[in-house]
């Protein structure tokens, strides 16, 4: 199972809801994708992060 947090669910929730509305027609994959994009750059930002941290913790390790 994949651990999700609040703000997923709620984006999720949003973009679910966009797709649907007459409103955001023709724009909402454009907005879909955009909060895709965000994700993308959140986990690579957080995945950096804790690469340099374990890279520190083996260096005072040594």
């Amino acid at each position: 199972m994949t651990q999700r947090t609040v703000s997923d669910l709620i984006l999720d929730s949003f973009a679910e809801k966009i797709k649907k509305d007459d409103l955001f027609k023709g724009v909402a994959e454009d907005v879909i994708d955009s909060i895709s994009a965000n994700r993308r750059k959140k986990a690579d930002i957080v995945n950096s992060l804790k690469k340099v941290e374990n890279e520190d913790s083996r260096t005072f390790s040594d």
